[in-house]
């Protein structure tokens, strides 16, 4: 399809609102992302396309939008807190 990639990458700009918007509120999945500060939607969307292709028997059943936040989920882990050691909490 010409100009696919415009519709796909803006597909994934969108789920990437709704999610940061659902965040917002307090009412997200819990599936959270952190995408690093001027990274570019062309390389977001090869992210997301090579997670689709590699997995594509797994999440072929499903609509798209789940299968993006996974997809961004695996490709940008959000850091994980450091526990404070037990007695300085």
């Amino acid at each position: 399809m010409p100009n696919g990639h415009v519709t796909c990458q803006s597909y994934i700009a969108g789920v990437m609102d709704y999610h940061s918007f659902t965040k917002s509120l307090g009412v997200s999945s819990g599936y959270n992302f952190c995408i690093p500060e001027g990274t570019s939607l062309y390389d977001i969307h090869k992210k997301v396309l090579t997670f689709f292709l590699k997995n594509r028997e797994q999440y072929a059943p499903f609509i798209a939008s789940p299968g993006v936040v996974v997809a961004l989920v695996d490709a940008y882990p959000c850091a994980k807190k450091k526990r404070l050691p037990k007695g300085r909490r």
